[in-house]
């Protein structure tokens, strides 16, 4: 006896089931995006590692409706490009657990560092019998290096931290010391660098000058004083000359 014909799939009644249409509703010629998009979900779903090979997933979908709704260099090319984005969003993810495991050990550190139970100048092997028993400290994991690393980088980015402070303190005295220079009345050509400093230093913002800066511009004002000093001195023997010749 002849074989019973195989029930053929159509593959609206597929988009249907896939996508969720209702039977009144199937799409007789389903488009591209919707494909794609059923392709996809069927990876989502049956592809559990990014470091699946095609062939290791092929087992796993070929039988599923969704898989017969492209043609098979598309699934491929679909494919690679799934597992691609699949490992940027696990590395993404990785990544994101890494530093909110560092961010809580550092906020570990800063704490102690706040409550003067360590200090920057610890050796890593002090730090460790104060530090190891909080949760924050046992997250790293058992890597003792990995420890000693993210112990390290705190003290780097603590110091990156107070550069930056320092410098911006910096700028704003540097802005305060030209302020002066330009409306202190006391500072003339007779005034000596040596005093102007020693001033500047019992000053609770200007003594957070860069001095080397602060002489630079103390000797450009001095040089711009002068300027003025001769301007004034040759311009009272224009007017004395012509006084002279008036007489």
């Amino acid at each position: 006896a002849a074989a019973a014909p195989q029930p053929t799939v159509r593959k609206e009644k597929i988009v249907a089931d896939v996508v969720g249409s209702a039977p009144s509703a199937k799409v007789s010629n389903p488009s591209k995006g919707e494909s794609v998009v059923s392709f996809k979900q069927l990876l989502d779903e049956k592809v559990s590692s990014s470091d699946w090979t095609w062939d290791r997933a092929l087992k796993e979908i070929m039988n599923d409706p969704r898989y017969s709704l492209l043609p098979f260099t598309e699934k491929k090319q679909l494919f690679t490009e799934w597992i691609s984005t699949k490992k940027e969003t696990e590395k993404a993810e990785e990544d994101a657990k890494k530093q909110k495991i560092k961010d809580a050990f550092f906020s570990l550190l800063k704490e102690k560092l706040d409550a003067h139970v360590i200090d920057r100048r610890m050796s890593w092997r002090k730090v460790i019998a104060l530090v190891q028993d909080d949760a924050r400290y046992k997250a790293v994991g058992s890597d003792s290096h990995q420890h000693e690393e993210f112990f390290q980088c705190f003290l780097d980015e603590m110091d990156k931290k107070d550069r930056e402070i320092k410098s911006e303190k910096s700028k704003e005295a540097i802005k305060l010391f030209k302020t002066k220079l330009a409306t202190d009345k006391r500072i003339t050509l007779h005034t000596q660098w040596r005093k102007l400093k020693e001033e500047c230093l019992a000053d609770s913002i200007l003594s957070c000058l860069d001095f080397s800066a602060a002489l630079s511009e103390f000797e450009e004002f001095m040089v711009g004083l002068e300027k003025k000093e001769q301007e004034r001195l040759d311009k009272h023997k224009e007017e004395l000359k012509r006084e002279g010749r008036l007489a």
